[in-house]
């Protein structure tokens, strides 16, 4: 995760909005909520995700994910869409402002994970693949597309694809599956993936680097295979691994957040490789460290039986330091109704691998609105000052059916939220919107959910990609990719001024 500079800027005659606002300025007042059956009449979708996204190098919003094809045998279908600052479909893209994209005829495709590099878009995800049609598996897949929309025909190459400029990397997995769920782009335009591994029941996770054009990088291993271009899990986590997300530096090295189980517990765990992939060892004595909330859940609401912890993502800080955060869903008497009891931890972690004490309580940060309302977390961004920025969703009323998106800022010393950022409302004084009240399509809703998937920071603005669910009494539930913009104070030397 890139941690930004601060950026002081000279004053303006322009209007002043309050930080974590929503931008009034951007689609409809602050919200796009995009609807592929009104742009293209052929589609004929269930469902569509936006899973990540990114604020490309000339400002435009890309987000990747899938859609489900009604009338398709294997439903998932690839999608990438691009906006223009002013929330417009960029017809620059396939003549429409989104593709869908299939690696083979008929299997299914699904899109996890974008960057960019050289103006050119870079998606992971997987493909559905194999002899047998009615049993396939999932193989890692990474494609490169043009601006335009068509792949990349330098990029990766594979015998077995209808598309070259895709190649799977399944191969490296053959006892089981494989799906590309991260990446980012590093010096020379090296990619770097984070494939999450399933067989027989088990998980675990692989770090790959590629070349520029999509190559195995023999420079990246470790001691068990030093040219492999790869490194697998310490198989002292054991078999039940869930990789979530991973931060990249040079001048630190990468750090993987997952949660494991052990002894029915779960809970957050960081991971730290060296930047040539061998373990970093001289971080908690063995590379890995895990942190629960158990005894702070009990201290802080009372109850017993201990939390559930899944990290939403992670990220470095300038001296070395790394955060991590996401939800705990408690197991005890709360676990009835685990929906109005969850609440958000993020932990600081020093570069040695030891909580850092002066962050938060014993450097752990929790947090729920009160007793009878859930919180998600399913983004996190650190700002340059050390701010911590929290998206996902929350529980509002006593339908539990009904939740809203939301975003709130942690201060830096993890001892409050940031109460001078966002809207006084619930979840903590974050910005908390019904993304689809900006869509004048549902009418008599109910049964909203609004989720985030990525957020991305640009000078002025906090962009958060996600989707929403409604059901309205005329129509199936609806799931639709979305994005949205707030108003930011902090500015940014390494975000592009548009």
């Amino acid at each position: 995760m890139k941690i930004f500079a601060a950026l002081c800027l000279s004053l303006i005659a322009a209007p002043v909005f309050a930080s974590g606002t929503l931008d009034p300025t951007f689609a409809d007042n602050g919200v796009k909520v995009m609807r592929f059956d009104e742009v293209n009449a052929e589609v004929a979708d269930i469902h569509d995700f936006a899973l990540d996204g990114l604020i490309d190098h000339q400002g435009r919003y890309v987000s990747v994910g899938y859609a489900i094809e009604a009338t398709a045998e294997y439903p998932f279908v690839g999608q990438i869409t691009r906006h223009l600052r002013s929330g417009e479909r960029d017809l620059g893209l396939a003549g429409q402002g989104f593709l869908r994209f299939r690696y083979l005829p008929l299997w299914g495709t699904r899109f996890n994970a974008v960057a960019e590099y050289n103006g050119k878009i870079i998606v992971g995800g997987y493909t559905d693949i194999g002899d047998d049609m009615m049993n396939p598996y999932n193989s890692s897949l990474v494609c490169r597309f043009e601006q335009t929309g068509e792949t990349d025909p330098s990029f990766g190459g594979d015998s077995f694809s209808d598309h070259p400029g895709c190649r799977s990397y399944g191969e490296l997995f053959s006892w089981g599956e494989s799906s590309v769920i991260d990446m980012q782009i590093l010096g020379e335009g090296k990619i770097l993936l984070l494939i999450k591994t399933r067989a027989e029941g088990n998980s675990s996770y692989a770090l790959v680097r590629l070349t520029a054009d999509g190559a195995l990088d023999q420079t990246f291993g470790d001691g068990n295979c030093p040219a492999c271009g790869y490194v697998l899990s310490p198989a002292s986590l054991g078999t039940l691994v869930h990789p979530v997300a991973f931060a990249a530096e040079e001048a630190h090295g990468i750090v993987v957040a997952l949660d494991f189980s052990l002894a029915g517990n779960q809970d957050m765990a960081v991971v730290y490789h060296k930047i040539d992939g061998g373990m970093e060892n001289g971080f908690s004595y063995d590379g890995k460290v895990s942190v629960g909330f158990d005894e702070l859940f009990k201290d802080q609401t009372g109850e017993t039986g201990g939390t559930s912890d899944v990290p939403a993502g992670i990220g470095f800080l300038d001296d070395g330091s790394i955060l991590i955060g996401g939800t705990l869903t408690p197991k005890g008497v709360a676990a009835e109704n685990p929906e109005r009891h969850s609440a958000i931890g993020v932990v600081k972690f020093r570069p040695d691998g030891e909580l850092d004490e002066s962050f938060g309580i014993e450097g752990r940060f929790f947090s729920r609105y009160d007793i009878i309302t859930g919180s998600y977390a399913s983004s996190l961004k650190i700002q340059s000052d050390g701010k911590i920025i929290l998206a996902g969703r929350c529980n509002v009323c006593a339908n539990f059916n009904v939740e809203k998106f939301a975003v709130t800022r942690i201060l830096s010393d993890g001892s409050a939220i940031d109460k001078g950022w966002a809207i006084p409302s619930s979840f903590f004084d974050s910005t908390l919107i019904s993304v689809d009240d900006a869509d004048s399509y549902y009418t008599n809703g109910y049964d909203t959910v609004n989720g985030s998937s990525a957020i991305a920071l640009e000078k002025g603005h906090v962009v958060v990609f996600g989707w929403s669910k409604k059901s309205n009494f005329a129509s199936p539930s609806v799931i639709n990719p979305h994005i949205v913009r707030l108003e930011l104070d902090d500015m940014f030397s390494d975000s592009f001024d548009f």
